[in-house]
């Protein structure tokens, strides 16, 4: 049986203007406001898309491999080796943190697969996707780049698993 105990917005007042985040600090944070931040580094980093309608999907897309075995205070809560695909959905207002900075926290991660969903100004359509996978220097080289106009299929893949995805699917979940 799992008690909740009251939330104390105190501790969480303390940790924004604390040099850097715990894990033990984040755990704490409601899930509610745990999806407003990302942590890097230690540094809490605001996650807010500039456009509402963009703010509503979740930004970051994991794929990651099953979980049995109970990790203690993290469950069965996936961490970065329990990833095969990170993907971005780049928007005119997100184009450096997702494909400079996002790209090489990935890799320093280990992360096997990033895939890079850019978009028509803020709020899509979709204009192309790049699939990247992770070298054994630690570096991402391009498996495959799809666009709109050009290629039938957003994703036609078979790595990590099989995947075919038009594009207007691929709005429709955007």
């Amino acid at each position: 049986m799992f008690v909740a105990s009251a939330f104390d917005s105190s501790d969480h007042k303390a940790a924004a203007y604390a040099p850097q985040m715990t894990l033990d600090m984040y755990l704490a944070f409601p899930e509610d406001a745990s999806k407003l931040i990302e942590v890097v580094d230690g540094w809490i980093v605001r996650c807010e898309s500039a456009e509402p309608s963009h703010q509503a999907i979740e930004l970051n897309v994991v794929v990651y491999r099953c979980i049995d075995d109970d990790r203690g205070r993290w469950g069965h809560k996936p961490i970065a080796a329990d990833c095969l695909i990170a993907v971005e959905i780049v928007s005119a207002d997100s184009i450096t943190t997702d494909i400079r900075d996002k790209r090489a926290e990935y890799a320093a991660a280990g992360i096997p697969h990033y895939w890079i969903v850019r978009m028509t100004d803020n709020d899509g359509p979709a204009i192309s996707v790049a699939r990247l996978l992770l070298t054994s220097d630690g570096e991402y080289t391009r498996e495959g780049l799809a666009i709109r106009g050009r290629d039938f299929h957003a994703i036609d893949t078979i790595s990590p698993f099989p995947l075919k995805l038009t594009w207007e699917a691929l709005d429709e979940g955007l």
